[in-house]
């Protein structure tokens, strides 16, 4: 038995692209995005979409796109037909998949051979210990680059790790992450990324790489983990500015100002200024949320509402910014009613079997421990429910490694009948 991700219900970016064209000032005239994902026929991760979604994205805004669903070493040492440069060596390099804090691997299908291929810091290529063939990506004109994305997992760990790598040897904007990283959440951070990232005023891009990555932080996500992010080099800039030389877009994704701001706030004060602000807008019921911590730039603080051992979609999402000393709280509720969400969870779970959540339960790990063949970290669950579709979930994450130590994360659902 293979395990499939179920649909579940995410409130998604809704994005207007108009293409117009328009003469800009280049400051590197690199105009060329490289965009890699693929399916690894394991454990249900496949990143393909994240490619895809992103190159749309950079193609809109005038970028000359490549995208490899299906890399091989060839692949990873070709050129773009546009300017003849190395395709490691584009404006963007937009990179999905397994991750550690030194490289990053791709293996189609679980093919190998050539298909098993990756990138590393440094200036030398090599075999890795399972014949992963990695490209140093030192050997690569840095210097042309606006923005390398390694969005995989521990591409941003510690103090010495790719993502700053690159910036210090040439690239001008990095972005990783500091820890395993949802594949399941993920889709949806990156594509709100980069939608706020191809943002403009009709003229120019608007916003920075530290503002997009402000903006996909203040939803909330099934794994919240996918705001562990970091990012090096100037990301106060727009990257898409920096490489783009003839067409931008206008994109136009949802207007999403917080709710209110909390100025001069010390860092020990932000979990009880928090609380505070829960009890006086949910009273006795702010006790039924529950409030995840990550980030690393900015604090993410997600304050989760649940009810009998449930955890559900909605809450409300507080970013502190330490440069600034402010909490920026951000409404996550979808405009529902506490006291609704639980007259239809109560009217829901009376239908429900508790045997049947435990046997789906340890149906996932056995299938999840068979099919990853012993190369799991970790393995957690949790019962899930979506408060828009008014459906239960079993969720089972879990942490594993590929043959090279690379990590990759997942979420698998299954849907609970009623």
């Amino acid at each position: 038995m293979s395990l499939k991700k179920s649909t579940f219900s995410a409130i998604i970016t809704i994005v207007l692209i108009l293409n117009v064209r328009i003469v800009s000032a280049s400051a590197y005239g690199n105009d060329t995005a490289f965009c890699v994902g693929t399916n690894y026929g394991l454990g249900d991760i496949n990143t393909t979409n994240d490619a895809t979604s992103a190159a749309l994205y950079y193609d809109d805004a005038g970028l000359y796109s490549i995208t490899s669903t299906a890399p091989t070493k060839a692949i990873f040492n070709s050129t773009n037909s546009h300017n003849y440069k190395k395709l490691l060596n584009s404006g963007i390099v937009f990179l999905s998949g397994h991750g550690s804090s030194s490289t990053m691997g791709f293996n189609y299908n679980g093919s190998g051979g050539n298909y098993n291929v990756g990138v590393s810091s440094g200036n030398a290529n090599y075999t890795g210990t399972n014949g992963r063939y990695y490209y140093g990506l030192g050997q690569f004109d840095l210097d042309d680059v606006a923005l390398y994305v390694f969005a995989g997992c521990e591409t941003a760990a510690g103090s010495s790790n790719i993502s700053k790598w690159v910036v210090n040897n040439g690239a001008k904007i990095s972005l990783g992450w500091t820890t395993e990283v949802s594949s399941t959440s993920h889709p949806n951070w990156l594509n709100r990324f980069n939608s706020k990232l191809s943002e403009t005023d009709g003229y120019f891009f608007t916003n920075t790489v530290a503002s997009a990555c402000t903006y996909a932080d203040s939803f909330i996500y099934l794994n919240n983990n996918v705001k562990n992010h970091a990012y090096y080099g100037s990301s106060n800039l727009n990257p898409l500015s920096i490489a783009q030389t003839l067409i931008i877009s206008t994109a136009q994704t949802i207007k999403r100002d917080p709710v209110f701001v909390v100025e001069r706030i010390l860092p020990e004060a932000v979990p009880s200024k928090i609380k505070d602000f829960l009890h006086g807008r949910f009273g006795d019921r702010s006790g039924n949320f529950i409030i995840e911590e990550n980030g690393f730039e900015t604090l993410c603080y997600d304050c989760i509402f649940t009810y009998k051992s449930m955890r559900t979609n909605v809450g409300i999402t507080c970013i502190y910014d330490p440069q600034k000393a402010t909490i920026s709280v951000y409404d996550n509720m979808l405009g529902c009613d506490i006291e609704n969400i639980i007259e239809h969870m109560d009217s829901s779970t009376d239908n429900v079997n508790s045997d049947v959540i435990e046997m789906q339960i340890r149906s996932d790990r056995e299938t999840i421990v068979t099919e990853i063949n012993g190369k799991i970290d970790s393995i957690n669950q949790f019962v899930y429910y979506d408060v828009i579709c008014d459906e239960i979930y079993t969720v089972l994450s879990y942490v594993a490694n590929d043959q090279e130590g690379c990590k990759f994360a997942d979420d698998i659902l299954n849907k609970i009948s009623l």
